[in-house]
């Protein structure tokens, strides 16, 4: 995915030298945005969670002409890729004791049936527990000048990424990306933007990717 990312934002650059327009976006004018769309874990972690899905919002300010900065919110939830067998196995155990409880008539070994059931329950439960991922944080973002409708930009951030299961934890990170803008009119535009991220957790980096699109709208400005 790093190599699709570096491959875009090459294409990207290539096309914005050789364009002849003047400002995209002037300075002074602010703008909002909403976004939704994918997103996957890279590495070992990859292979334990199933693609993610996601959104957030965002509000930019352009300090000169063309290039803004911003802050932003996202929401990720990502479900574990749990082997079929696994789940499996915990749901037979959990039938072969409902049968056991019903034909116990000791009370002792019915409440000792009970207590492995409830435990049995409580780990199938964790198993379909879902990761979320909650990044925050600023921005800086480069509009390439073009002619016409379109306007790709590059990307880059730090922030924290607060990461939440029942537990919750918190870890600095960055990230990078580039994507495209669609005018619709002076006011509002269709966005569409890859990024890479990088949060930097004990031992090894915990590293992903996301794709996602949505509308930014613009305020302000000359």
């Amino acid at each position: 995915m790093k190599k699709v990312i570096v491959l875009l934002s090459v294409t990207i650059l290539v096309i914005g030298l050789i364009s002849t327009a003047g400002a995209v976006e002037p300075k002074g004018k602010f703008a909002i945005s909403a976004k939704a769309g994918i997103a996957k874990f890279t590495g070992d972690i990859g292979d334990a969670f199933k693609m993610g899905f996601g959104g957030g919002i965002g509000a930019e300010y352009f300090v000169i002409d063309n290039l803004s900065v911003g802050g932003s919110f996202q929401y990720n939830t990502f479900k574990p890729d749990v082997p079929k067998g696994l789940k499996e196995e915990a749901e037979a155990a959990i039938a072969e004791l409902e049968e056991l409880i019903a034909e116990t008539t000791d009370p002792t070994m019915k409440a000792y049936y009970e207590s492995l059931l409830a435990l049995a329950r409580a780990d199938l439960s964790d198993i379909d527990i879902s990761l979320k991922l909650m990044p925050f944080g600023v921005f800086g973002k480069y509009y390439v000048p073009m002619e016409g409708k379109f306007a790709p930009y590059f990307m880059g951030g730090v922030g924290a990424y607060r990461f939440s299961n029942g537990d919750s934890e918190t870890k600095m990170g960055i990230n990078l990306g580039a994507g495209g803008k669609y005018s619709v009119n002076e006011k509002v535009g269709i966005i569409a933007e890859a990024a890479y991220h990088i949060i930097f957790t004990e031992e090894e980096s915990t590293k992903y990717f996301d794709v996602k699109a949505g509308v930014i709208f613009y305020l302000g400005g000359k």
